[in-house]
């Protein structure tokens, strides 16, 4: 301990003191009495000294003012931090127990918990004659007391923590009819086992319990005790409050005067559980506003919980986030929603439902239903549809099948099979988005398919047989037998022949040899049959060709299968045998030209 002390005394004012040891023990009393930032980044664990059980593990004074204690685990015997005399104080991201009190502010301005756990300890924290307080996402559970906060303590805010199973009460306020001003409760979830929720026994001038759930506290939520002064009327508003078991199983009770002269407490909206003001249990004279829960069917087996006000019917977005338990049919079948922003959302549609008479509802005090109609019950509902980009193509060229499978009901479909989507042809490529696709066994597999989603498989395939070709995809699984219309594609052979002609000389003499030659290229997609004729006029004679096994003498043609992207060169040698002007007829495949030659 003294190692410790020693390093904060010889530290500057605006130093970061880090520790970085998993544990200090035997600790007692660190002085903080400048301006420090204690802090640990691997959870240090720090324990009281057994000799001095008495003192605090840290006491900030007077002179720490802006100090901040961050990241610890501390672990008191009685006390784990006292605050006295000192202002702008961060006690952030800590974990504290201690059996007497967690933390002790005495005396202090401008105190900040932020982030902290306390727990099993006597209070969590306690606050006197303490001005412009914020406790904020704080878990403060299993103490005796939550927080408590005595003598002249004014602008205290509470908001955003979890203040639960404490033995005694959540927020206690008590200068004993004194002032205590300028309270505010926010956005706290506040559960407490022996004393009520919030507690106050001060006068005010300003006192806002705002957006809280307030819930299954020992006695009241609210209880205001005979040193209350509300003449000024509280601001109560937007809050849970239920299931509170004070006198009476008042949810907010007042015990300053008897009935004929209690003045009359005026809070706004809050809910008590029941859309009915006279199943409200509320101290006499006290007007309030009411906020109910309204149930509704947005789609088949898809129903929205919406707190409202009664009077106008507004959504309520300021209450806190809650879980809400909504029924079908029966206590067996429910979902613990989560209501945000004044509405939740219960999903039913893979939930049981009766032939007929089916109802969903809640429960607080009394049962809110909804009638479901028969032809708003969920259903399996599944559509397959098949297409194809181009219904009519050549022999080795690409065409797009998609298939799409689309859950048009409101249930989860599952262990979906479809198959005989396309030709049995060479499958160039394939996605989908949804499930597998076995290119071998060409079949496509869903798992799972939810409501409304729609799963598309693009097959690309390259044909190498003409002919037509019709298919029905077929679909089955989950109770389905379905097929998708026929598609048909028609496959074209693939011929793109192109030739050119020519003669080697346009003038020759009698008697000489000149060559008629066609080049002939496929660039189709597959063979052809090629027929090819040079036919000599009247004064010219075939002296010889190339490609003799395939040239018919008789028929003066070639025949040649010419294979895909291929080209052939046909030549003939022809003699001049007369003077004049002769032609040679070209027919490629039924495509005529004719060249001419001078015989000289």
């Amino acid at each position: 301990m003294d190692h410790i002390q020693g390093i904060i005394d010889n530290a500057s004012s605006g130093d970061t003191i880090l520790f970085k040891g998993s544990a200090y023990t035997h600790l007692a009393n660190i002085i903080i009495n400048k301006t420090l930032n204690i802090v640990s980044d691997v959870g240090t664990t720090l324990s009281t000294c057994p000799a001095h059980p008495e003192d605090p593990i840290f006491r900030i004074l007077s002179g720490g003012n802006g100090s901040i204690i961050e990241g610890f685990n501390i672990n008191a015997r009685e006390t784990g931090i006292i605050i006295e005399n000192a202002s702008n104080i961060k006690i952030d991201n800590n974990n504290i127990t201690a059996p007497d009190i967690a933390i002790k502010v005495l005396d202090s301005l401008n105190i900040t918990f932020i982030n902290n756990t306390i727990k099993n300890s006597g209070t969590g924290i306690f606050a006197n004659n303490t001005n412009n307080t914020l406790i904020k996402n704080n878990t403060i559970t299993n103490n005796n007391n939550g927080i408590v906060s005595t003598g002249n303590t004014n602008s205290t805010e509470v908001s955003y923590n979890n203040i639960s199973n404490n033995g005694e009460f959540g927020a206690y306020f008590n200068n004993n009819g004194g002032l205590q001003d300028n309270i505010k409760l926010l956005y706290n979830y506040i559960n407490n086992q022996g004393q009520s929720g919030i507690y106050i026994n001060s006068s005010y001038n300003a006192f806002s319990v705002i957006s809280n759930m307030i819930t299954y506290n020992g006695k009241n939520g609210i209880y205001m005790d005979s040193g209350t002064n509300t003449s000024g009327q509280p601001t109560i508003e937007y809050n849970y409050l239920l299931y509170n078991t004070g006198f009476n199983e008042f949810q907010i009770q007042r015990v300053q005067t008897d009935d004929e002269h209690r003045a009359i407490l005026v809070i706004g909206y809050n809910f008590y559980g029941a859309n009915d003001r006279s199943m409200v249990r509320l101290c006499s004279k006290t007007t309030t506003g009411m906020i109910i829960t309204e149930l509704s069917e947005i789609s088949k087996g898809m129903f929205q919980l919406t707190f409202k006000t009664n009077d106008t019917d507004k959504t309520v977005p300021e209450m806190i986030s809650n879980y809400a338990k909504i029924y079908l049919n029966n206590n067996s079948q429910y979902q613990n929603i989560l209501i945000t922003n004044g509405t939740g959302i219960a999903d039913f549609r893979e939930y049981n439902y009766s032939s007929s008479g089916n109802e969903v509802y809640t429960y607080y005090l009394s049962k809110n239903a909804l009638t479901i109609n028969n032809s708003d019950i969920p259903e399996k509902l599944i559509s397959i549809g098949s297409k194809i980009s181009t219904t009519s193509i050549k022999t080795g060229q690409t065409t797009k099948y998609t298939i799409t499978v689309t859950n048009i009901g409101e249930k989860i479909i599952k262990s979906i099979n479809v198959k005989d989507m396309i030709p049995n042809f060479n499958i160039k490529s394939f996605s989908s988005n949804i499930g597998s696709f076995n290119k071998n066994t060409k079949i496509w597999t869903i798992n799972t398919l939810n409501a409304g989603d729609k799963a598309t498989l693009n097959i690309d395939i390259t044909p190498n047989q003409v002919g037509t070709y019709k298919n029905t995809a077929s679909l089955t699984g989950d109770g389905f037998n379905k097929k998708s219309s026929l598609t048909t594609l028609k496959v074209n052979q693939a011929v793109d022949i192109k030739n050119v002609n020519k003669v080697s000389a346009s003038k020759v003499r009698k008697n000489k040899y000149f060559l008629a030659y066609t080049t002939i290229k496929n660039y189709g997609t597959s063979s052809k049959n090629i027929q090819v004729r040079m036919s000599p006029s009247k004064g010219l004679k075939t002296y010889n060709v190339n490609y003799k096994t395939k040239y018919n003498k008789k028929a003066n043609k070639w025949v040649i299968k010419l294979p895909s992207k291929k080209s052939i060169t046909l030549k003939m040698k022809i003699k001049g045998t007369t003077k004049g002007t002769k032609k040679v007829s070209f027919n490629v495949n039924g495509k005529k030209e004719n060249k001419n030659v001078k015989v000289v």
